[in-house]
């Protein structure tokens, strides 16, 4: 990236089909998402990469950590993967802040996919919204959370042990809590034990730079093909950015599916349902396989 910071990205699945390039939500990394790019892999070109400080890529540091570097990075990788491998149809399906940015990304700069799917994107509603103080307040108690969140661990068995006693985590499918363990910690050999490769302080800081409002009034600007894929807003331990979809499903004229009994990482949750929303959504745009 421009200010030195190093996105590795990789390449998976079926290099004849279309490309879907992949990323992930604040503090998680994509190798923890495999129960559901592990559908697409016969099929589609699979590209993922991490956001920076995330994942497989170096640590990079609090400067410039932020949704607006996400935002730059996401643009840099856009403009070298042709380069790299070829023109052809592009996919994004993106999750949380990566989704957000995505769209940020669209509003300010232009459309740069043959289809994009979003999952469960954290967006605060515009101004007068009445979801509004109720998003923004859901932000600053997870930037809250994340600076008092443990973050050394004497393996990767210890934060899944973790994860699957989170009142959200529970519906992951059997292995994800210790597959997002792994992608998310490294060893510290100096203190004998693993520590957050994201970490919490930075976390921290993209949950509370996440309050961009202006976005949410734009996206009727996006021309698409855009789909929203949702967590369900139903269950009583709904985080709010489920709500949030919901209501733009409601306010705008992009595809929305609720994936039913899921929470906000609905794609290790109910990974097939989630891919079956992609698959149709592209079929119904003429994107085939």
């Amino acid at each position: 990236m421009d200010d030195g910071a190093v996105i590795r990205v990789r390449q998976h699945g079926n290099a004849k089909g279309p490309r879907v390039v992949m990323s992930h939500g604040n503090g998680f990394a994509m190798d923890g998402y495999y129960p559901m790019w592990r559908l697409l892999e016969e099929r589609y070109e699979v590209v993922l990469f991490d956001l920076r400080s995330h994942g497989h890529n170096p640590f990079h540091g609090p400067h410039g950590h932020s949704i607006s570097a996400f935002v730059d990075d996401i643009d840099r990788v856009l403009d070298e993967l042709p380069k790299r491998w070829g023109q052809k149809t592009t996919i994004g399906a993106f999750h949380s802040v990566s989704a957000v940015s995505n769209l940020d990304l669209a509003v300010t700069r232009g459309w740069r996919w043959d289809a994009l799917v979003v999952f469960d994107p954290p967006l605060a509603p515009g101004d007068g919204h009445p979801f509004q103080a109720a998003a923004l307040d859901g932000e600053e108690r997870l930037a809250s959370w994340a600076l008092r969140r443990p973050d050394r661990f004497q393996g990767p068995e210890e934060l899944a042990d973790m994860l699957s006693g989170a009142k959200t985590h529970y519906r992951w499918v059997p292995g994800a809590h210790l597959g997002m363990a792994r992608a998310v910690l490294r060893p510290d050999e100096a203190a004998d034990d693993w520590m957050l490769r994201c970490p919490r302080r930075m976390e921290s800081a993209i949950y509370a730079c996440n309050m961009d409002t202006t976005v949410w009034p734009r996206l009727g600007e996006i021309p698409g093909p855009l789909k929203f894929v949702g967590a369900d807003p139903e269950p009583d331990d709904h985080l709010w950015p489920s709500v949030a979809n919901r209501a733009i499903g409601e306010a705008f004229d992009h595809a929305y599916e609720c994936i039913p009994d899921t929470n906000h990482l609905l794609q290790v949750e109910h990974p097939d349902l989630c891919f079956a929303a992609m698959e149709s959504f592209l079929a119904e745009n003429g994107i085939n396989a």
